[in-house]
C-alpha cells in the first residue's frame, strides 16, 4: 500500500508532493515554539499581540523561501482572518460579561457561527483569485498554512486593540 504522501486523488483533493504531515511540522514548529517561550517568559498581552502579528508572516515567509506561491493561500489567510479573529472578538467579550464560563462560551458558540461565515468569505476570494487568473493552492499545507497565518494576523490585531481600549479605560488586567 502506498503511503498516503505518495497517493493521488482525482480532483481538487490531490496531495502534492510534499504535503505530507511531517512537511506541514515544519511550517508549525517555529510558531508553537516562539509561543511557547511567549507563553513562558510573559503576560504581557501587548507583547503576545506583537508576537502574534510577526509570527503571522513567518510560515508564509519560510513557504515562499522555498518557492512557493503565496498569492495562492490568500483565500485561506482570509479564513483565518475571519475565523479566528471573531472568535478572539467573542471569546473576549464572554470574558468582560461572564469570566471563565463567558469566554469559553463565546469561544464556542464564535468558532461554529464564525466557521461558517469565514468558509463563505473563503470561497468569494477563492473565485476572485480565479478572476484574476491567481491559481489558488488547495493543498493541505498551503491551506493549513495559510488559515494559520491568518489566525494569527487577526489574533494579533484583536489582542492589541483590546490591549489599547481597556488602557484607555483604566482597566488593569
Amino acid at each position: 500500500m502506498p503511503r498516503h504522501s505518495e497517493r493521488r486523488n482525482a480532483g481538487n483533493n490531490e496531495l502534492e508532493e510534499g504535503d505530507s504531515l511531517f512537511d506541514g511540522i515544519k511550517y508549525v514548529l517555529p510558531a508553537s515554539f516562539v509561543l511557547l517561550i511567549l507563553f513562558l517568559a510573559t503576560t504581557e498581552q501587548l507583547v503576545i499581540g506583537i508576537a502574534l502579528l510577526g509570527l503571522s508572516v513567518l510560515s508564509p515567509l519560510i513557504y515562499w523561501h522555498k518557492g512557493g506561491d503565496v498569492e495562492g493561500m490568500l483565500a485561506d489567510i482570509v479564513y483565518g482572518i475571519f475565523d479566528v479573529g471573531g472568535t478572539v472578538i467573542l471569546a473576549s467579550l464572554g470574558a468582560i460579561t461572564g469570566g471563565v464560563w463567558g469566554a469559553v462560551f463565546g469561544t464556542i458558540v464564535g468558532d461554529a457561527l464564525l466557521n461558517s461565515f469565514s468558509g463563505v468569505m473563503e470561497g468569494r476570494v477563492a473565485v476572485w483569485l480565479r478572476h484574476k487568473g491567481v491559481k489558488e493552492s488547495r493543498s493541505p499545507l498551503v491551506s493549513g498554512v495559510g488559515k494559520m497565518s491568518g489566525g494569527f494576523l487577526s489574533a494579533g490585531f484583536v489582542l492589541i486593540i483590546i490591549w489599547v481600549n481597556l488602557r484607555l479605560l483604566g482597566i488593569s488586567f
